[in-house]
C-alpha cells in the first residue's frame, strides 16, 4: 500500500511541475478482490495523469461488487477473456460491455488451432445413464419443478426453490454410479500414461461398506472416490489439486506432475482458471455445470501447447436419464422432461466435438438421441432449451 501511495505521489508531482512522465509510470498488478478494497480504489481516484485498467479473467468484473468499483475517470480500458457472457446475468454482462467497450480482438479456439497456438484434440463423449433408484430421485425432482413453475407462489420465492433444486440435480449427476465405473474402465486404458487430469465434481457420493458385519453409508467427496479410483485400484501415482493444498504443496504438486513423478492431477475448480500446466495431455471431465465458461476453460487447460505433445485427448463423462433403447417405451411427457438435462449434455457435446478430430463419434451418438426421442434435430432442440 504505501508503494502505490509513493508512486502516486512522484507521478502526481512530475505532472504538475510540468515534467515528463515519459519514462516514469508504474504498474499496479493485484487481485480482484484487492481492486475492490477501499484503499485501492481510494488511491486509483488520487491519479492524475493516464490511466490504463487492463482487467485479465473480464467476466468475473461483471457481478454487482466489482461494476461499483468501474471507475469512469479511467480513460484506457482493456478486458480480456475467453468467455465474456456471464451466465444467467445478462446485467452483468451488458456492464461489462458497457464499460469496456466493443471487441477490439477477437481470436477463437479455431483460429488458435490451426494456426498451431493449441494443440489438436481427440474427443470422446462416454455416456452414462442413471441407475433405477437414481432416476427415480431425478424423476421426482422435475415433478417438483413442475409443481413449483406452476404454483402462484411469489416469484422470488419461486427462482430461489427452483435454484435448489437445479442444484441438487446436479449434484446427482455428478455422483451417479455408472461414472465411476466407466472411469475405471477407461482410465485402466491409460495406467503406464502420465500427464492426466482429471475433473471431478464438488458433491459427495454414497458408499456403501461393510463393518463388524453391519452395511454403513458412507459420504465421500467425488474427488476422493476418483482418487481412490486411480490411486488404490488402479495403483497410479496421483495427487489431488483442490483448495485445500497451499500455493507452496500447489507448486510441488505442479512440478512434481510435470517431471513425471505424478501421474494423474484430481481436480475439483482450481484449475478453471490462472493454473498454467501445459504438460496435460489426457482429461478425464466427469462432471461439469451448465455454465459454458466452466468447460470453455477446461478444454483451454488442457490445449496448451508442449514439447513432444502432438494432440490431446478429452472424455467426457454424459449424463442419460436413461438407456436409449428405454426410452421409447415411456410416454412423450416423460421424454420431455428428461430431455431437459439431456439437452444441456448435448450443447457440450457439440462445442467439444465441433472442433475435434474426431467428431463422427459424437454426430453418432447424437443420431442416436434423435432416433430414440423421435427428434429430428437434438442440436436445435438444446439450443432452445433454457
Amino acid at each position: 500500500k504505501h508503494t502505490f501511495d509513493r508512486a502516486i505521489r512522484i507521478y502526481n508531482k512530475e505532472l504538475a511541475d510540468s515534467l515528463s512522465t515519459k519514462d516514469n509510470y508504474f504498474c499496479l498488478v493485484t487481485t480482484n478482490a484487492s481492486f475492490k478494497s477501499k484503499e485501492i480504489q481510494e488511491n486509483i481516484s488520487k491519479i492524475r495523469g493516464d490511466v490504463i485498467l487492463i482487467a485479465d479473467e473480464v467476466h468475473n468484473m461483471g457481478s454487482s461488487a466489482s461494476i461499483k468499483c468501474l471507475n469512469h475517470q479511467i480513460k484506457y480500458r482493456l478486458g480480456l477473456s475467453a468467455t465474456v457472457e456471464r451466465y444467467e446475468d445478462p446485467s452483468g454482462t451488458r456492464a461489462i460491455r458497457e464499460y469496456f467497450g466493443d471487441e477490439c480482438i477477437n481470436y477463437g479456439l479455431r483460429e488458435a488451432i490451426n494456426e498451431k497456438m493449441l494443440t489438436e484434440y481427440y474427443y470422446y463423449p462416454i455416456p452414462c445413464f442413471m441407475t433405477p433408484l437414481e432416476y427415480e430421485l431425478f424423476s421426482k425432482m422435475n415433478r417438483e419443478m413442475e409443481r413449483i413453475e406452476s404454483s402462484n407462489m411469489p416469484n422470488r420465492i419461486k427462482l430461489a426453490q427452483l435454484k435448489e433444486i437445479k442444484v441438487n440435480g446436479l449434484r446427482l449427476i455428478s455422483s451417479m454410479e455408472e461414472k465411476f465405473s466407466n472411469l475405471k474402465r477407461y482410465a485402466s486404458n491409460y495406467k503406464e500414461e502420465n500427464f492426466i487430469l482429471v475433473y471431478c465434481g464438488n458433491a459427495k457420493v454414497y458408499a456403501d461398506e461393510e463393518e463388524n458385519g453391519m452395511s454403513l453409508t458412507e459420504h465421500k467427496r467425488i474427488v476422493d472416490r476418483a482418487t481412490e479410483i486411480f490411486g488404490n485400484e488402479l495403483n497410479m501415482r496421483v495427487s489431488q489439486f483442490t483448495y485445500l493444498e497451499d500455493i507452496r504443496e500447489r507448486e510441488q504438486i505442479k512440478e512434481d506432475f510435470v517431471e513425471g513423478r505424478i501421474q494423474a492431477l484430481i481436480a475439483i475448480k482450481c484449475l478453471d482458471e490462472g493454473v498454467n500446466i501445459p504438460a496435460i495431455r489426457t482429461a478425464f471431465i466427469t462432471s461439469s455445470s451448465d455454465n459454458p465458461k466452466e468447460y470453455v476453460q477446461r478444454r483451454g487447460r488442457v490445449l496448451r501447447k508442449a514439447p513432444g505433445k502432438e494432440y490431446a485427448t478429452i472424455l467426457d463423462f454424459v449424463a442419460f436419464p436413461m438407456k436409449l433403447e428405454n426410452v421409447q417405451h415411456l410416454s412423450d411427457e416423460v421424454n420431455a422432461k428428461d430431455l431437459r438435462v439431456l439437452a444441456r449434455e448435448v450443447k457440450r457435446m457439440c462445442e467439444f466435438a465441433d472442433l475435434s478430430l474426431n467428431p463422427e463419434i459424437t454426430s453418432e451418438l447424437l443420431s442416436q438421441i434423435e432416433t430414440s426421442y423421435n427428434i429430428t434435430d437434438i442440436r436445435g432442440f438444446a439450443d432452445e432449451c433454457k
